[in-house]
């Protein structure tokens, strides 16, 4: 005991320095692997990053709040937390499809005009759950005038009225450049006139065919032969299924010799008995 007590009085010391060293060293690596906010303190309010762009936490919400409106305009059962998480789902698959597509329809030079936009809100393919706002239940009648001016009026409102207006009219731009996106890649595609005349006459052709159809496993193994020139051309032409080590070959002979002086008439049986024990062999 008064071996290790004097191991650790002189020690000790040393032993805190080195694990004091080491928090240090530990806390340091944590700090750039967070990206420096352990000592700057996490004032981000970003909550994701696409493409190199990030999505701030108040406009996503935003975007979350929208959904879940439209969602309950158009009849859904979903409520409370099924609601929300749906409306999750849809506000970030919205925002990441966005950001990912923004960059290309600037490429493309596509855009949507104010005239373009005005037929999307108020044209006869105006949004269902925007035209049952402003549809006569008598006649059935949308009465896009009425939209128009509701429109200009929320515009002209309170913060949330214009934040609410703009963020609608926000989704409905980004689907109609989705829309255009989509038709220009699906009519820049061309099938020939012959492709589609051999498709349809491929299509066309009928046969009849007959065939028996017998498992394997009822077929015995001593009703089929195979014979060694048949195993030996299957090998030749499967040789890289079957590799070999390469290997030498090299025969090797042990005379045999006769114990006695042979005569005459023992000379050949002696050698031949003695020999018969000693066969060649390869390696």
């Amino acid at each position: 005991m008064s071996v290790i007590q004097k191991i650790q009085e002189k020690y000790a010391k040393l032993m805190a320095i080195i694990i004091a060293l080491a928090l240090i060293i530990f806390v340091v690596m944590l700090a750039f692997e967070n990206g420096g906010s352990l000592f700057r303190g996490s004032n981000s309010n970003d909550i994701g990053k696409v493409n190199g762009k990030s999505i701030s936490y108040n406009e996503f919400e935003q975007s979350v709040a929208q959904q879940e409106k439209n969602i309950q305009s158009q009849g859904y059962g979903a409520q409370g937390e099924a609601l929300r998480q749906q409306a999750i789902e849809q506000a970030w698959n919205q925002q990441v499809s966005l950001l990912l597509l923004t960059s290309e329809f600037d490429k493309l030079g596509l855009k949507v005009g104010k005239k373009e936009l005005g037929d999307v809100l108020y044209g006869k393919g105006a949004p269902e759950d925007f035209k049952r706002s402003f549809t006569d239940t008598a006649t059935g009648f949308f009465n896009a005038q009425a939209a128009k001016q509701r429109i200009d009026q929320m515009l002209k409102g309170n913060v949330e009225e214009r934040a609410q207006v703009n963020s609608y009219i926000n989704s409905l731009e980004a689907s109609r450049l989705n829309e255009k996106y989509n038709s220009l890649l699906t009519n820049s595609s061309n099938t020939p006139k012959w492709m589609i005349e051999k498709q349809n006459a491929d299509n066309g052709q009928l046969a009849r065919i007959s065939f028996v159809r017998e498992v394997y496993s009822t077929v015995a193994d001593s009703t089929v032969k195979i014979s060694d020139k048949e195993i030996e051309d299957y090998i030749s032409t499967h040789k890289k299924d079957f590799p070999q080590e390469e290997s030498r070959s090299m025969p090797m002979y042990h005379l045999a010799h006769c114990q006695q002086r042979p005569t005459a008439s023992n000379q050949k049986t002696n050698c031949l008995n003695k020999s018969q024990h000693w066969t060649a062999r390869k390696m």
